[in-house]
């Protein structure tokens, strides 16, 4: 019978260094103690989990192309396949007879003719290669995460609320110092009720006593940035990333959003002198002083702009003779009805246009994001594969993340539209058509 070796390794490094030379010798040997004529031998060096296997399939292909039903010699279960993904395809290719597989280490071989016992065999060696890739990447992962921690440790000063102390190993952490780590909850607590000022949180701190690390009370900008450290949470940013610490959390994640949305809430609080809507806020500019003109209400009921009309004078104009003279002049536009038909027409055309680009250009950010999933994924086996140093994938992983992210935000933007193009045009649209009426009162 016809037959072919398959030899496979995960990188160029395990190509070096491993065993494409050892497995392809007992591949050999074990065809040739069987009386299986090898008409071809693959030795390559892809991923079994990333990618598109382009030699696994083009050693599939060549086996399915000759005449009879050809053997395929592997070493492993592992070096054939690590996922169920590909599995339904090898499968039904040994039923319909095209090829059969000869696993040398496990002595198992898959014909059309295998019994269940031998497929469940199959199948148990597929899922023990598939969980030992993803313990891997589990343990590779956490350890990772250690690593940056004990970094973290050796350098990291305690916000406040927490101190800085030596374990019995010699080694650097933090703990939670008290009173103030309770004090610091109340503030975060009273805070995200609302109703209550930075300045006032900063009397508070300096009533419970609350320093810097230096000693010194706390300021303003130091609690605004207590508030927005997620520390306190349980999570320490290092490298512009998140990670999970184990010093113990003061407060909630959910308490610390609620005080991020309550400091956005009073951040975006107009001025004291711009409480009150007046129509023409910074509208009208004086000719004397080429000042702004300040609008005031008079009596709780009239409101007037005022204005220099010398060095030493000022002059008052009511709001209301302002808006008789703006009214007059739109009462005498008129914009004809088939211009305005005409515009319609254009606005319904070009919002489809618009459709189409955002569409394509949708298309072309999402290959972008494909492109960089497929980088991180190589990234990742290079590394699995001690291909490269731990501080270059974390460097390049930032990297692509970050590109990444970038190009996520973009699709998210274009998604977004507020409010529609095509209702402010209509809306815009019957605001002209108004233009000329009798009517026209709502200034």
């Amino acid at each position: 019978m016809k037959a072919v070796t398959f030899a496979r390794v995960s990188s160029k490094y395990q190509e070096q260094n491993y065993s494409l030379e050892g497995q392809n010798t007992h591949l050999f040997n074990y065809a040739k103690a069987n009386k299986l004529d090898v008409i071809k031998s693959y030795e390559i060096s892809e991923s079994a989990t990333r990618g598109d296997r382009t030699k696994f399939k083009e050693m599939i292909d060549f086996c399915c192309s000759q005449k009879e039903c050809v053997s395929i010699i592997v070493d492993d279960v592992d070096r054939l396949l690590r996922t169920f993904s590909d599995a339904p395809e090898i499968e039904k290719l040994v039923q319909e007879g095209q090829i059969e597989i000869h696993f040398y280490n496990t002595s198992l071989i898959l014909t059309k003719n295998s019994t269940p016992d031998d497929y469940l065999k199959f199948h148990e060696l597929v899922l023990d290669s598939e969980k030992y890739i993803a313990k891997f990447k589990k343990n590779t992962a956490r350890g990772r995460n250690e690593k940056v921690m004990e970094k973290c440790m050796a350098a990291w000063k305690a916000p406040c609320g927490y101190e800085n102390f030596e374990q019995d190993d010699k080694k650097k952490s933090i703990r939670k110092k008290e009173p103030d780590a309770t004090n610091l909850k109340k503030l975060f607590e009273l805070y995200s009720l609302g109703g209550t000022s930075i300045r006032k949180l900063v009397a508070l701190a300096d009533e419970y006593g609350i320093k810097t690390k230096n000693g010194n009370k706390i300021g303003v900008s130091t609690m605004i940035g207590i508030l927005k450290n997620p520390f306190y949470y349980g999570e320490m940013c290092y490298n512009g990333k998140l990670y999970r610490h184990n010093h113990g959390a003061i407060i909630s994640r959910e308490l610390w959003e609620a005080c991020q949305k309550q400091h956005k809430l009073q951040s975006s609080k107009s001025f004291k002198q711009g409480r009150i809507p007046y129509l023409y806020r910074n509208v009208f500019k004086d000719w004397y002083k080429n000042l702004t003109c300040s609008c005031e209400t008079k009596k709780n009921k009239y409101i007037y702009i005022s204005y220099y009309r010398d060095s030493k004078y000022r002059s008052y104009v009511n709001e209301n003779d302002i808006n008789d003279q703006i009214v007059s002049i739109l009462n005498q536009i008129s914009i004809p009805k088939n211009f305005i038909d005409d515009y319609n027409l254009y606005i319904q055309s070009t919002q489809q246009d618009e459709i189409a680009f955002k569409a394509a250009e949708n298309g072309h950010i999402k290959a972008e994001i494909t492109k960089y999933d497929n980088r991180l994924s190589r990234l990742l086996d290079r590394f699995l594969d001690n291909e490269m140093p731990e501080e270059e994938y974390e460097k390049k992983k930032q990297e692509y993340e970050e590109e990444k992210s970038k190009l996520e935000k973009k699709i998210q933007n274009q998604g977004t539209i507020e409010p529609d193009s095509k209702q402010i045009s209509t809306e815009s649209i019957h605001l002209f058509s108004r233009l000329g009426d009798s009517k026209w009162d709502w200034i």
